[in-house]
């Protein structure tokens, strides 16, 4: 694993929570615009979760879809947001700050996701 790879997984699975809502933009700040679907606190969830966000053994260049994300998932330290990944095409594709990938298991992402009653 390289040291970003490694330095991200840390930094994903220290949050407290990860808030799936609709739409993008997470603002901590202003927790009551946001349309919550969904939170999860368990470190052992929220550890599958970021492995199954895991894009970097993607042998591809990121894409730039011009397309709004089905929903969007917020990791949160107290108020803090520590990162934020958008789903696209249902769980298809992961919009990461540096582009779009696609995911590696779009069907563990779905059925994560319809655990918690969100469907996609």
């Amino acid at each position: 694993m390289n040291t970003h790879r490694i330095r991200e997984r840390n930094r994903l699975l220290g949050v407290d929570e990860v808030v799936v809502f609709e739409g993008a933009g997470y603002d901590p700040q202003s927790r009551r615009s946001v349309d919550r679907l969904a939170t999860e606190r368990d470190p052992r969830e929220i550890s599958a979760l970021v492995d199954l966000l895991d894009v970097w053994d993607c042998i591809c260049e990121p894409m730039q879809w011009m397309e709004w994300p089905t929903c969007s998932l917020a990791f949160l330290t107290g108020r803090e947001l520590v990162a934020e990944f958008e789903l696209l095409s249902g769980a298809g594709w992961i919009r990461r700050p540096d582009g779009d990938y696609p995911a590696t298991d779009p069907d563990s992402l779905e059925r994560w996701l319809a655990a918690r009653s969100v469907t996609v």
